[in-house]
């Protein structure tokens, strides 16, 4: 695993399985998908002597938050696999960055989980309770990528299959993140998706 958080990059994406946790196996159980959660790297400090360490950014119940990758390695509590979007030019993924620090302390979005879950279990994805002024972790993550790269590189970064409007990134989950081939995976120890 050290040798896989060396190679991190910002821009990554942190797929992760939440142990011990009612509404995580939920997510997963609705989901059909191994992962319940998405964070992101901000930027990797592995190759500094003093300060061996990778930032990410995620939305817990709290909000949008920044800390360490450290408190995903704990085995009891998590499992991580890490996807990669490719060709991405540096100031895309500054972009990526800038985007999401701009939404820190920004509201955990229940209502739209929710919507999301109910209509999932009902066979269609309901948009009634979507507030875009708060934020779950998967669709934050997906605006970052789509409105950091030019009109023409949109479509490659767009992890929804049937993509048809902007209104549908509200909507991504770390299903579709897991699922897209538009993000290479760089570590994924169970082959999950």
């Amino acid at each position: 695993m050290t040798s896989v958080l060396e190679q991190l990059q910002s821009g990554d994406i942190i797929m992760v399985h939440t142990r011990g946790s009612i509404l995580s196996a939920l997510i997963r159980k609705i989901l059909k998908s191994y992962w319940n959660h998405t964070a992101l790297v901000l930027t990797n400090f592995s190759r500094l002597p003093e300060y061996k360490t990778t930032v990410v950014i995620e939305v817990q119940d709290e909000g949008v938050i920044v800390h360490r990758i450290s408190a995903f390695l704990d085995p009891d509590k998590f499992d991580i696999g890490i996807k990669r979007v490719p060709n991405l030019k540096a100031a895309e993924k500054d972009m990526i960055r800038h985007y999401l620090l701009s939404h820190i302390d920004t509201p955990y979005d229940t209502a739209r989980l929710l919507d999301m879950l109910i209509g999932m279990l009902m066979g269609d994805i309901m948009t009634k309770f979507s507030n875009t002024k708060q934020a779950i972790c998967s669709s934050l993550i997906q605006k970052a990528f789509y409105y950091a790269v030019p009109e023409e590189k949109k479509q490659d970064v767009v992890f929804l299959r049937d993509f048809k409007n902007e209104s549908e990134l509200e909507f991504v989950s770390p299903a579709d993140i897991a699922r897209s081939d538009k993000a290479a995976w760089i570590y994924n120890p169970h082959n999950k998706q």
